[in-house]
């Protein structure tokens, strides 16, 4: 293997090694089309194993040189596929002027053999100048996105956030006893937000909950979370989560349920946190919830073993009825 192939191979391998360990995620919202760490790593190595292993395109020696620019073209797709998620009309544009362009640069090609008498020329030399004349299009137009796209958007995928100190309780109009945010909630009035108008009602949401429970209110987040994992609550951001594409997709019931579950997950913390029981304490009735929750804690399974097991914890089982039972309040908006 000579030294430059050697390097061009190194950098593509790299790249895409630094995506599965960064576990990037992907989530283009025109398409729903949703790709968890997992996914991205697997279509990473398959990508790279077909490109750089099963070699669709071969080299050739006289267009070695040029040819190397086969090696970055992976890399380039990996990042115009991520600044699919922000801009899929570009992307789209661009798809379309790279075929448009290759189609170009066949026929001109073949036009130009036929001018030139050159109709004894080996097909498989032909075959190899256009191979070469259409890597090096793909290669150039992509490139010029991929420097700006991979700089300014570091292959993140879309992630918005609200602080809970950016909806004051008095001007949203979230004081005890007045869910004026619940209007929001209608079908009709929900389905017409954007993601971010949407995240601000739930937060709102959350304000109002958070002061019931007397807990803080936590800062809430929409991204890409793992697959079947439509919201989660992160203790050490004392922060709320709910995947990207189930705030587009899901109905206002679904999001409050959602929200509900995940804030009593953080009263569940704080109690467990705060509360320290004596050994004649656990013993009580009136503390037998914190006693599970505490135990739960230390041993606490994930769901991805066993998904049955996973919802009678303590900790699920009793988010999941508060949720449920406080979602009563909204069902006349829904």
């Amino acid at each position: 293997m000579g030294r430059t192939r050697l390097i061009m191979l190194s950098i593509p391998l790299g790249f895409m090694l630094i995506m599965i360990m960064r576990g990037v995620t992907l989530y283009i919202a025109p398409i729903h089309l949703k790709l968890t760490a997992t996914d991205v790593s697997m279509l990473t190595a398959a990508l790279w194993y077909v490109w750089y292993v099963i070699r669709p395109i071969e080299k050739r020696d006289d267009t070695y040189f040029l040819l190397n620019g086969y090696y970055l073209i992976p890399v380039e797709i990996c990042i115009i596929a991520s600044l699919a998620q922000y801009h899929p009309y570009f992307v789209l544009g661009l798809l379309v002027v790279l075929l448009l362009g290759a189609v170009v640069i066949c026929i001109a090609m073949k036009k130009r053999y036929e001018d030139q008498g050159e109709d004894g020329i080996r097909e498989e030399k032909k075959k190899s100048a256009r191979q070469t004349a259409v890597l090096m299009w793909v290669c150039c137009v992509m490139g010029v996105p991929s420097v700006p796209a991979l700089f300014l958007y570091d292959l993140r995928s879309p992630s918005y956030a609200l602080s809970a100190s950016e909806v004051p309780g008095e001007e949203a109009g979230i004081r005890e006893g007045d869910m004026g945010f619940a209007k929001s909630l209608k079908k009709e009035v929900w389905e017409g937000l954007g993601r971010e108008e949407r995240l601000k009602v739930l937060l709102e949401l959350l304000t109002y909950e958070s002061g019931k429970l007397g807990i803080d209110c936590p800062d809430i987040r929409t991204k890409c979370l793992s697959k079947n994992v439509l919201g989660q609550y992160s203790e050490g951001c004392k922060e709320m989560r709910i995947d990207i594409k189930e705030l587009d997709q899901c109905g206002s019931y679904e999001a409050v349920l959602i929200m509900l579950h995940e804030l009593f997950h953080a009263y569940q913390h704080k109690c467990v946190a705060e509360i320290e029981l004596t050994e004649d304490m656990k013993k009580l009735k009136y503390f037998e919830s914190l006693t599970a929750w505490k135990e739960n804690v230390e041993h606490y399974e994930n769901g991805m073993k066993d998904a049955m097991q996973y919802l009678k914890q303590p900790l699920e089982r009793d988010a999941q009825g508060f949720a449920e039972e406080e979602i009563k309040l909204y069902e006349n908006y829904f």
